[in-house]
């Protein structure tokens, strides 16, 4: 198994033993990955209702305020659950 502890070394950790530490950077690389993948949805959702609805410019803005604090909600709970 080979174990990357910067770009310019590289040692190998022996057969069966855990490495410090990767259950720790696996859990930030999932939580990034659920996080871009909510903002792509996020923006994907916005920009098929820009095109497909004939809002106002008044229903815009009160159909869009509570956006952020509704994703920040959602995903908080998501993170600490």
């Amino acid at each position: 198994m080979t174990v990357v502890t910067d770009s310019s070394t590289r040692k190998l950790a022996p057969p069966g033993s855990a490495v410090a530490g990767s259950a720790a950077q696996l859990y930030r690389q999932l939580l990034i990955v659920y996080l871009r993948g909510t903002a792509a949805a996020v923006v994907v959702t916005c920009v098929l209702s820009l095109i497909g609805l004939e809002l106002t410019l008044r229903q815009w803005l009160l159909g869009i305020a509570p956006v952020p604090l509704v994703i920040g909600l959602v995903i908080l709970i998501d993170v600490l659950l």
